[in-house]
C-alpha cells in the first residue's frame, strides 16, 4: 500500500505508514518510521522520520551532472529552508528554477502528495 520511486534505498528495520510515497533516489535510514511522503532526492531518518538532507552521494554515484545537483539543492532550499507554505514554495520553484526533468519530477511529486510531505 505504498509507492516507491526508482533507486530508493531502505535501511534495515525501516517502516512506512500505509499509503506513503517515496520519490526517486530517496534514502531511508535504518529504523526510520516514515509517516508522510518523502520528496525525491531526499534522505530521512528517525522515529517519526524527518528530512536529513539531500542524497547527494547517491545523486553523484548515479552520474547526475553538477548542474542538475545544483538545481536540486536550490529546490530543496526553497522547500525546506525558506519556511514557506508548500503551495508558495511550489509557485516560487515554478517561476525561479530553470526547466528540467528533475524540476518536473520534484514539483509533480509535491503537487501529487496527499498525506503531506515529511519536513
Amino acid at each position: 500500500h505504498i509507492e516507491i520511486g526508482n533507486h530508493v534505498v531502505f535501511g534495515g528495520m525501516a517502516g512506512g505508514h500505509q499509503f506513503t510515497k517515496y520519490g526517486d533516489r530517496v534514502m531511508v535510514a535504518a529504523g526510520a518510521k516514515v509517516a508522510k511522503d518523502v520528496p525525491p532526492f531526499c534522505m530521512v531518518h528517525g522515529d517519526r522520520a524527518k528530512i536529513n538532507g539531500l542524497n547527494v552521494i547517491g545523486l553523484r554515484r548515479s552520474g547526475m551532472s553538477r548542474d542538475s545537483i545544483k538545481q536540486i539543492k536550490e529546490m530543496y532550499r526553497i522547500t525546506f529552508s525558506e519556511n514557506l507554505p508548500l503551495e508558495d514554495a511550489i509557485n516560487k520553484m515554478e517561476t525561479s528554477i530553470e526547466e528540467s526533468g528533475e524540476k518536473a519530477l520534484y514539483i509533480d511529486f509535491l503537487k501529487a502528495s496527499e498525506r503531506g510531505i515529511t519536513r
